[in-house]
Order: C-alpha cells, then sequence, then structure tokens
C-alpha cells in the first residue's frame, strides 16, 4: 500500500516551486478568469514523476492533463498542482497543493499542503485526520448560529453572480460569519 509519509515528502519537495515568483509570473490564460501559471506545470510534472517513481501501478489525474486515458475503475493519483492559483498570481500566500489518491472513485486518502504557513493536512480512509501530525476533528456546532461558513465562488462564472451572492446573504443571515480564502482545499482543510 502507500506510505502517507512518502507521499507527505513529494508534497513538501513539489511545493518549495511555490516560491519561485518568475514562474508564478508566467501566465497562461485558460478561460475567462481561468489561468495556470509556470508552477501549476512544474509541480504537476515534478508531482507526476516522482509518486511515478514511487508507485509506478497507480495512474496519475492532473488538473492541467488530458486524462482521457484514465481507467476510472483503477488506482489514481488526483492533483490539484496549485490550488489558488490566483492567489499565487498576486502573490497572496494563501495556495495548497491538493492531493487524493482513489480506487473505483472511492477516496483513499488526501493531502492538502499550504507551503506559506508550512500546513500539512492528510487523511486516510478508516484512520483520521491529521494537521501536522496533530489528530484535529470536524467542528463540534450543531446550528447555523454557531457556525463559521466557508464560501466559495467561480469566476467563471461571473455572470451567475447576483444569485450565488443571493444565497450568501441567506447563509450569512443564519451563521456566525463567513470566510472565503481562494483555495477550495484550503476552505474544506479548515
Amino acid at each position: 500500500m502507500v506510505d502517507i509519509l512518502k507521499v507527505q515528502e513529494v508534497v513538501r519537495e513539489a511545493a518549495k516551486l511555490f516560491s519561485n515568483r518568475e514562474a508564478s509570473g508566467q501566465i497562461k490564460q485558460k478561460g475567462d478568469f481561468d489561468y495556470v501559471t509556470a508552477v501549476d506545470e512544474a509541480v504537476q510534472e515534478y508531482m507526476k514523476m516522482e509518486l511515478g517513481k514511487l508507485y509506478p501501478e497507480i495512474q496519475f489525474i492532473g488538473e492541467e492533463s488530458d486524462n482521457s486515458e484514465v481507467d476510472w475503475n483503477g488506482a489514481a493519483w488526483v492533483l490539484d498542482p496549485v490550488d489558488g492559483t490566483t492567489n499565487l498570481i498576486h502573490d497572496y500566500q494563501n495556495s495548497a497543493i491538493s492531493l487524493a489518491l482513489m480506487e473505483k472513485k472511492e477516496l483513499l486518502l488526501g493531502v492538502v499542503y499550504n507551503p506559506f504557513v508550512e500546513e500539512m493536512y492528510y487523511a486516510e480512509k478508516g484512520k483520521g485526520s491529521f494537521l501536522n501530525g496533530k489528530r484535529i476533528f470536524v467542528s463540534e456546532a450543531k446550528k447555523m448560529k454557531e457556525s463559521l461558513i466557508s464560501v466559495g465562488t467561480s469566476p467563471y462564472y461571473k455572470n451567475e453572480a447576483d444569485e450565488i451572492f443571493k444565497t450568501f446573504a441567506k447563509i450569512y443571515k443564519d451563521c456566525q460569519d463567513l470566510r472565503r480564502c481562494g483555495s477550495a482545499a484550503l476552505d474544506m482543510a479548515h
């Protein structure tokens, strides 16, 4: 099986590429407000290569890849090399590498790493969730009014902003407060 400590080490090494401000400024536009940087591409290539060395039998699915040859019934790494690319472009240090291992569409483990603050979130099915080696748990809040809620927007669908923000307003009125950090993986980890 997979050694979570080895996987974390690969993620930490790949995350060193986030500090390359020149590569962060090498931007391609995939669509309206949808960007990929040279950092995204370098992290993905590094992760694919290193995970392939450790686990050659496991397929690789990357956000910046075609992925058309993937056998969805087999084991596969699923990678977002820079979750929060717009944050990275603006040097707003709230981006992460988000990696999962799935088999037959079932999630077996996940790693989310924010190198700017050295937070390594990880979980394995049946073994719990951890932050930098310390066990973590979901909130014990039972009611919306006790909850801090993370929300996300999709800059690719700005034409839906009015409806999205109406929904946010309803949620905001029922909870303690809202947060939006620009990295869905970090929002979920937090």
